[in-house]
């Protein structure tokens, strides 16, 4: 079975995903009646968008970017532009990325985004945090890094993750294909990592974005953290000195279920929403889950010979992709929390009013307006155009990723 967006399908869709446990991906739902296929080597091809929604060819993605940036970057520019020069040299803002890297292709799409943006002069990556207990996963950040032009990017990974994780059926596999030496030394906890990148924020009086996309241990480690060697402050007053933004993707809004990122560390989740003492947005499934990635994109835009983001989106086709197996359209969730952690001016996502996320002890996620510190993407409040215009860009952002 095809997932075709229409109205029907997406509430039969919704109606089976809410009731996923923890141990599976509660935000899939398998489409090909059975379960997630062994690894494999796939063949490259090039295959249309085939999701229905008219992305096209080479040509329709570079016009679709082109007029993406065309209608949204005339009024961020000047923004961008002002608060760089308020900045001085160091404009940029310094990013950490904490993802769950392994169990899904849209954390490595999500730091190839990272990195164009630094190539642009739009963000400085200043870490990569690990949100579970993965030697390969780190390895595989550190390769991609690597591999990127940036081999001494601090990683970090979260040793009291609960979340377990066959990393042989992954992606994460291939790192020991492309240099890295993160597994050479010892690998630091993500706390610190998280620690040390506020404090630099605090020091060069830098802008700091926190980018989360996975699990939320380590960032809870961070608001429950003391002070230490790293810096004298508290995890809480580092977060409230670096006036640090929080991007995360989790929750649903507004529907019920519980999400993948929150079902696997419930108590981790609601320690951050109930206690991160700063902005916060939230990145909800819904939004996300609309917005395809298209394989067709994956082969024609980048360039040709081994190219580790292709091999890794090729190594394992997953059934609730579409048009899935064996080539599959990425759902995007974890990059629109990058473009908005990056480009909050831009308006590619339409952003709530102020209110306040919570989570319950089952782990779904509700939003009540109002006093608070939290806002979310509004999926509802887009057109299928700037659908279309964010997956574009999103398109335009993976395929100018630098290599080294």
């Amino acid at each position: 079975m095809r997932i075709l967006g229409g109205s029907i399908l997406v509430v039969v869709v919704a109606l089976f995903v809410s009731g996923f446990g923890a141990a599976e991906r509660p935000e899939l739902l398998e489409t090909d009646g059975g379960p997630a296929t062994a690894s494999r080597t796939l063949t490259l091809q090039v295959v249309g968008d085939g999701d229905g929604d008219g992305s096209g060819g080479t040509d329709s993605f570079e016009a679709d970017a082109s007029s993406a940036r065309a209608s949204v970057e005339g009024g961020a520019s000047s923004t961008r532009a002002e608060a760089a020069a308020a900045a001085g040299d160091d404009g940029a803002p310094l990013v950490a990325l904490d993802t769950d890297m392994g169990p899904d292709i849209d954390d490595a799409l999500a730091l190839a985004m990272l990195h164009t943006y630094q190539a642009r002069g739009q963000a400085e990556i200043a870490a990569v945090t690990l949100s579970r207990n993965s030697t390969a996963g780190a390895r595989f950040i550190d390769a991609y890094n690597t591999w990127s032009g940036h081999p001494d990017i601090p990683v970090g990974i979260d040793r009291r993750s609960p979340y377990s994780f066959d990393d042989s059926t992954s992606y994460v596999a291939l790192a020991g294909r492309w240099p890295n030496d993160v597994a050479n030394r010892p690998i630091a906890d993500g706390v610190d990592v998280l620690r040390a990148f506020l404090a630099r924020a605090i020091d060069e009086g830098r802008q700091a974005v926190l980018i989360q996309v996975g699990f939320s241990g380590n960032t809870a480690a961070l608001i429950d953290s003391g002070p230490d060697d790293i810096s004298p402050l508290s995890g809480r007053d580092l977060v409230l000195q670096s006036n640090v933004l929080l991007s995360m993707m989790a929750g649903s809004i507004p529907d019920d279920r519980v999400e993948f990122n929150v079902a696997n560390d419930v108590a981790a989740a609601r320690r951050v929403i109930t206690g991160w003492p700063g902005d916060l947005v939230l990145s909800p499934f819904e939004l996300g889950y609309d917005i395809h990635y298209p394989y067709s994109a994956i082969a024609q835009r980048l360039p040709g010979g081994s190219h580790l983001l292709r091999e890794a989106y090729q190594f394992r086709d997953y059934s609730w992709h579409v048009d899935a197996p064996p080539y599959y359209d990425m759902r995007t969730w974890d990059l629109t929390s990058v473009m908005h952690g990056i480009e909050r001016d831009a308006g590619w996502y339409p952003l709530s009013g102020w209110g306040r996320v919570t989570i319950d002890e089952r782990g779904r996620t509700f939003f009540v307006a109002g006093e608070g510190r939290h806002r979310y993407l509004d999926r509802s409040a887009m057109s299928g155009d700037a659908l279309s215009r964010a997956r574009a860009e999103m398109i335009d952002l993976v395929s100018s990723a630098p290599t080294s």
